[in-house]
Protein backbone atom coordinates (compact mmCIF):
# COMPACT_ATOMS: atom_id res chain seq x y z
CA UNK A 1 0.00 0.00 0.00
CA UNK A 2 1.45 3.62 -1.14
CA UNK A 3 2.56 5.63 1.49
CA UNK A 4 -0.81 8.58 1.64
CA UNK A 5 0.03 11.46 -0.64
CA UNK A 6 -0.34 14.88 1.59
CA UNK A 7 -3.40 16.73 1.83
CA UNK A 8 -3.02 20.59 0.16
CA UNK A 9 -2.02 22.67 2.50
CA UNK A 10 -3.89 25.98 3.37
CA UNK A 11 -3.31 29.39 0.75
CA UNK A 12 -0.07 30.72 1.69
CA UNK A 13 -1.69 33.70 2.60
CA UNK A 14 -3.54 32.09 5.84
CA UNK A 15 -0.24 30.76 6.97
CA UNK A 16 2.32 32.75 8.83
CA UNK A 17 5.79 32.00 7.55
CA UNK A 18 8.00 30.61 9.83
CA UNK A 19 10.79 33.22 11.58
CA UNK A 20 14.08 32.45 9.87
CA UNK A 21 15.64 31.87 13.11
CA UNK A 22 13.17 28.91 13.76
CA UNK A 23 14.88 27.04 11.11
CA UNK A 24 18.35 27.16 9.10
CA UNK A 25 17.80 25.65 5.64
CA UNK A 26 21.01 24.56 4.56
CA UNK A 27 21.78 22.43 8.09
CA UNK A 28 18.26 21.00 7.96
CA UNK A 29 19.35 19.74 3.91
CA UNK A 30 22.60 18.39 5.52
CA UNK A 31 20.80 16.59 8.11
CA UNK A 32 18.16 15.24 5.26
CA UNK A 33 20.28 13.81 2.64
CA UNK A 34 22.27 10.88 4.07
CA UNK A 35 19.22 9.36 6.21
CA UNK A 36 17.23 9.84 2.74
CA UNK A 37 20.47 8.26 0.47
CA UNK A 38 20.06 5.42 3.34
CA UNK A 39 16.53 4.75 2.61
CA UNK A 40 17.13 5.15 -1.43
CA UNK A 41 14.35 7.89 -1.30
CA UNK A 42 15.25 11.50 -3.13
CA UNK A 43 13.64 14.97 -1.79
CA UNK A 44 10.65 16.73 -3.47
CA UNK A 45 9.98 18.87 -0.91
CA UNK A 46 10.14 20.54 2.25
CA UNK A 47 7.97 22.90 4.15
CA UNK A 48 7.96 24.06 7.58
CA UNK A 49 5.33 26.36 8.45
CA UNK A 50 2.65 26.59 11.62
CA UNK A 51 -0.57 25.01 11.45
CA UNK A 52 -3.37 24.94 13.47
CA UNK A 53 -1.76 21.82 15.83
CA UNK A 54 1.30 24.10 15.64
CA UNK A 55 4.58 24.26 13.67
CA UNK A 56 4.64 21.26 11.11
CA UNK A 57 7.75 19.86 9.07
CA UNK A 58 6.46 18.80 6.28
CA UNK A 59 8.81 15.90 4.29
CA UNK A 60 7.78 14.95 0.91
CA UNK A 61 9.61 12.18 -0.57
CA UNK A 62 9.45 10.05 -3.52
CA UNK A 63 11.48 6.24 -4.65
CA UNK A 64 13.09 8.31 -7.43
CA UNK A 65 13.56 5.30 -9.85
CA UNK A 66 9.59 5.20 -9.81
CA UNK A 67 7.55 6.00 -12.92
CA UNK A 68 5.06 7.40 -11.13
CA UNK A 69 4.54 9.43 -8.36
CA UNK A 70 4.97 7.47 -5.39
CA UNK A 71 5.54 4.26 -6.37
CA UNK A 72 7.77 2.22 -3.95
CA UNK A 73 7.00 4.43 -0.88
CA UNK A 74 4.78 2.18 1.22
CA UNK A 75 3.27 3.32 4.41
CA UNK A 76 6.17 0.78 6.19
CA UNK A 77 8.72 2.72 4.60
CA UNK A 78 7.43 6.53 5.23
CA UNK A 79 7.25 4.94 9.38
CA UNK A 80 11.06 3.96 8.65
CA UNK A 81 11.98 7.00 7.50
CA UNK A 82 10.54 9.22 9.60
CA UNK A 83 11.52 7.52 12.92
CA UNK A 84 15.08 8.21 11.41
CA UNK A 85 14.32 11.52 10.67
CA UNK A 86 13.29 12.13 13.82
CA UNK A 87 16.63 10.61 15.25
CA UNK A 88 18.72 12.60 12.92
CA UNK A 89 17.02 15.85 14.05
CA UNK A 90 16.81 15.50 17.44
CA UNK A 91 20.88 14.87 17.58
CA UNK A 92 21.62 17.89 15.50
CA UNK A 93 19.01 19.93 16.75
CA UNK A 94 18.38 22.26 13.82
CA UNK A 95 15.23 23.24 14.35
CA UNK A 96 15.16 24.92 18.42
CA UNK A 97 11.70 24.95 18.51
CA UNK A 98 8.37 22.35 18.94
CA UNK A 99 7.53 20.93 16.19
CA UNK A 100 5.53 17.68 14.28
CA UNK A 101 6.74 15.72 11.52
CA UNK A 102 5.14 14.77 8.96
CA UNK A 103 6.67 12.30 5.95
CA UNK A 104 4.60 11.73 3.14
CA UNK A 105 4.08 11.53 -0.89
CA UNK A 106 3.64 13.29 -3.17
CA UNK A 107 0.03 12.08 -4.64
CA UNK A 108 -0.56 12.37 -8.29
CA UNK A 109 -0.58 15.82 -8.69
CA UNK A 110 3.31 16.21 -7.76
CA UNK A 111 5.04 19.55 -8.13
CA UNK A 112 7.72 20.24 -10.82
CA UNK A 113 10.22 21.96 -9.57
CA UNK A 114 13.36 21.56 -11.53
CA UNK A 115 14.47 20.91 -14.88
CA UNK A 116 15.44 16.86 -14.06
CA UNK A 117 11.42 16.81 -12.88
CA UNK A 118 10.33 18.15 -16.12
CA UNK A 119 12.94 15.81 -17.86
CA UNK A 120 11.68 12.35 -15.84
CA UNK A 121 7.67 12.84 -16.67
CA UNK A 122 8.13 13.79 -20.41
CA UNK A 123 4.98 12.27 -21.60
CA UNK A 124 2.73 12.46 -18.46
CA UNK A 125 0.24 15.58 -18.08
CA UNK A 126 0.81 19.06 -16.51
CA UNK A 127 -0.56 22.18 -15.67
CA UNK A 128 2.38 25.05 -15.69
CA UNK A 129 1.78 28.79 -15.08
CA UNK A 130 4.69 31.03 -16.04
CA UNK A 131 5.59 34.44 -14.61
CA UNK A 132 5.77 36.09 -17.47
CA UNK A 133 3.15 35.59 -20.90
CA UNK A 134 4.71 33.07 -23.26
CA UNK A 135 4.13 34.67 -27.31
CA UNK A 136 0.54 33.74 -28.04
CA UNK A 137 -0.40 35.67 -24.35
CA UNK A 138 -0.83 32.58 -22.48
CA UNK A 139 0.11 32.19 -18.92
CA UNK A 140 -1.61 28.82 -18.13
CA UNK A 141 -0.80 25.59 -20.08
CA UNK A 142 -2.49 22.28 -19.29
CA UNK A 143 -1.39 19.76 -21.51
CA UNK A 144 1.35 16.99 -21.83
CA UNK A 145 5.32 17.66 -21.35
CA UNK A 146 6.77 16.91 -24.67
CA UNK A 147 11.08 17.29 -24.15
CA UNK A 148 13.67 19.33 -22.36
CA UNK A 149 16.72 20.77 -24.38
CA UNK A 150 18.81 23.25 -22.32
CA UNK A 151 17.02 24.89 -19.86
CA UNK A 152 14.02 25.09 -22.68
CA UNK A 153 10.36 23.25 -21.91
CA UNK A 154 8.09 22.12 -24.22
CA UNK A 155 4.57 21.45 -23.94
CA UNK A 156 1.59 20.83 -26.18
CA UNK A 157 -1.66 22.08 -25.02
CA UNK A 158 -5.15 22.75 -26.80
CA UNK A 159 -2.93 21.12 -29.74
CA UNK A 160 -0.26 23.58 -30.23
CA UNK A 161 3.48 23.23 -28.75
CA UNK A 162 4.74 25.72 -26.47
CA UNK A 163 8.12 26.29 -25.01
CA UNK A 164 9.47 28.01 -22.26
CA UNK A 165 12.47 28.51 -19.70
CA UNK A 166 12.08 26.46 -16.63
CA UNK A 167 13.07 29.51 -14.87
CA UNK A 168 10.06 31.12 -16.06
CA UNK A 169 7.81 28.82 -14.25
CA UNK A 170 5.95 30.12 -11.32
CA UNK A 171 4.28 26.81 -10.36
CA UNK A 172 3.89 23.47 -12.13
CA UNK A 173 2.50 20.03 -11.23
CA UNK A 174 1.22 17.02 -12.73
CA UNK A 175 -2.21 16.44 -13.63
CA UNK A 176 -4.29 12.87 -13.17
CA UNK A 177 -7.20 12.59 -15.80
CA UNK A 178 -9.63 10.43 -14.02
CA UNK A 179 -11.25 9.29 -17.62
CA UNK A 180 -14.51 9.61 -18.78
CA UNK A 181 -17.43 9.67 -16.50
CA UNK A 182 -19.45 6.59 -16.41
CA UNK A 183 -23.06 6.70 -17.97
CA UNK A 184 -25.81 7.99 -15.94
CA UNK A 185 -27.30 4.62 -14.59
CA UNK A 186 -24.80 2.53 -15.67
CA UNK A 187 -23.94 2.56 -12.05
CA UNK A 188 -27.34 1.65 -10.60
CA UNK A 189 -28.24 -1.09 -13.11
CA UNK A 190 -24.41 -3.56 -12.01
CA UNK A 191 -26.10 -2.91 -8.61
CA UNK A 192 -29.64 -3.90 -9.22
CA UNK A 193 -27.72 -6.82 -11.13
CA UNK A 194 -25.70 -7.90 -8.24
CA UNK A 195 -28.34 -8.11 -5.83
CA UNK A 196 -30.48 -10.33 -7.54
CA UNK A 197 -27.48 -12.45 -8.02
CA UNK A 198 -27.36 -12.61 -4.29
CA UNK A 199 -31.17 -12.73 -3.51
Amino acid sequence: MPCHPFRQPPPLSAVPPAPTQLLDRDALQRVLAPVLVAHGLALVEVTFQREPQGWVLRVTVENPSGAEPGDGVTLDKCAELSRDLSHALDAEDVISHAFSLEVGSPGVERPLRSLADFARFVGKGAKVKTRQPLPDGQRALRGVIDGVEGDVVTMVADGRRHAFSVGDVASAHLTFDFGPAPKPGKGKAAGAQKSNKQG
